[in-house]
């Protein structure tokens, strides 16, 4: 449950970044900047890569920062690239979090395979036994 509550959370934030960008878009088509970046970012988060989206973003926010007075010339609201760092740690925090609870699974999947496999095993050798033991027994059906 924890893992499905952190994952949903974290799907909505990129789904809320995503339409951001989208809107980041046009300004940035506006304004005669490149928009390429911006796409690829998008269609990380829509492919759920949301570390690859959260390392772009970042790498972005630069260029974006250095062209903000084009932006804003444009139709780009004055705090539309406040939005952006106040998400990323979140964004940060919550696959974070995420990750380790899967990993955590792992873990508990491998110590329960050591179990499964001594059952597996003894559970084996009985049926092989109780199979000659009762051999002469078999009904026929």
């Amino acid at each position: 449950m924890k893992l499905k509550n952190v994952t949903k959370d974290l799907y909505t934030l990129a789904d809320e970044a995503k339409a951001k960008l989208l809107f980041l878009i046009d300004y940035a088509d506006g304004a005669g900047l490149d928009t390429s970046a911006i796409s690829g970012i998008r269609k990380k988060f829509t492919r759920r890569n949301i570390e690859g989206a959260i390392k772009d973003l970042r790498e972005l926010l630069p260029y974006l920062e250095n062209h903000k007075a084009e932006l804003e010339a444009g139709d780009m609201p004055k705090n539309f690239l406040d939005y952006v760092p106040t998400i990323l740690p979140t964004m940060k925090t919550l696959n974070a979090e995420q990750i380790a609870i899967i990993s955590t699974r792992k873990y508990l999947v491998e110590d329960n395979q050591a179990l499964f496999n001594d059952a597996y095993g003894y559970i084996s050798k009985t049926i092989t036994r109780g199979k000659k033991v009762f051999k002469k027994n078999r009904q026929k059906r």
